[in-house]
C-alpha cells in the first residue's frame, strides 16, 4: 500500500484498503470554513443529527467572508458561529485576521499529541494545542508577509520536538524553532513563495529537508 493508503487503513481500522474502496474512517480533525460548513451544516441537520462526533476534533474558521460586505457573507458566518456554540466545538475562529493556512499535522509540544499551525493574511504564526486550543508558543511568530503555506518537519534543532517550514508572499521560505516560534533560518525565493513541503533526507545530513514552489514555477531545495 502506499503512504496514503496506509494512513486511510489505519484510520478505517481495516488492516487494508485498494483504490475504489469505500471507506468509513475516523478522522484527526474535520475543517470547515464560512464557505464549506453552511454546506455542511445543512446536511448535518437535515439528516436528524443531533451532536457531532467529537467536539475537539471539529475546527471551525471564518476566514473568506469577514469582516462581512453584505447580509449573506454575515449569515454564512452567523452559521458557523450558532453551530459551534450550540454543539461546544472547541476550535473555532471567529472574525480577526484571515487564517491563510491551517496544518494539524504535528506535535511541537511533546506530549504526544498533534498541534495546530495556523498562518495569517498579516504575516503571523501561531501555534495552538489541540487539546486545550491554549497557545503553544509565548507569542506569534511574526514573518512579515502572507503566510501561504506551514508544515511540521522532524526535529531541526534536537530539543525533541518538530520544527516549522513557513511559505511566505515576501519570496522567503523560513524554518521556525517548534518549542518557541523562534527564526532559524529564511532563504529566498525569488518571487512569492506559494508551497512548502517536507522531504526525505536530499543532503546527505540525516535530517528531512524542506522543498518550496514560487510563483514563478521556480522549485528549491533547502537543507
Amino acid at each position: 500500500m502506499t503512504i496514503t493508503e496506509k494512513i486511510l487503513a489505519d484510520h478505517a481500522a481495516s488492516g487494508t484498503v485498494a483504490p475504489g474502496e469505500f471507506i468509513l474512517a475516523h478522522v484527526d480533525l474535520a475543517l470547515g470554513n464560512d464557505i464549506t460548513a453552511p454546506i455542511a451544516i445543512e446536511q448535518f441537520e437535515s439528516a436528524g443529527a443531533q451532536k457531532v462526533f467529537d467536539p475537539g476534533k471539529v475546527c471551525l474558521v471564518a476566514d473568506h467572508f469577514v469582516p462581512n460586505k453584505d447580509i449573506k457573507s454575515a449569515e454564512q458566518a452567523r452559521r458557523l458561529r450558532e453551530f459551534a456554540r450550540k454543539h461546544g466545538v472547541a476550535h473555532f475562529y471567529d472574525a480577526g485576521s484571515t487564517v491563510w493556512t491551517v496544518a494539524a499535522i504535528g506535535d511541537i509540544t511533546g506530549d504526544d499529541k498533534k498541534d495546530i499551525i495556523a498562518g495569517t493574511h498579516d504575516g503571523r504564526v501561531h501555534a495552538v494545542r489541540s487539546d486545550s486550543a491554549s497557545l503553544a508558543w509565548p507569542a506569534a511568530a511574526s514573518v512579515g508577509n502572507i503566510v501561504t503555506e506551514v508544515h511540521v518537519i522532524e526535529d531541526q534543532t534536537e530539543d525533541g520536538v518538530g520544527d516549522v517550514t513557513v511559505a511566505g508572499t515576501i519570496a522567503n521560505y523560513l524554518l521556525l524553532n517548534g518549542a518557541t516560534g523562534a527564526y532559524i533560518w529564511s532563504r529566498p525565493s525569488g518571487h512569492m513563495a506559494f508551497a512548502t513541503s517536507r522531504v526525505p533526507d536530499l543532503s546527505g545530513n540525516g535530517l528531512e529537508d524542506v522543498i518550496g514552489g514560487s510563483g514563478c514555477g521556480w522549485d528549491h531545495h533547502h537543507r
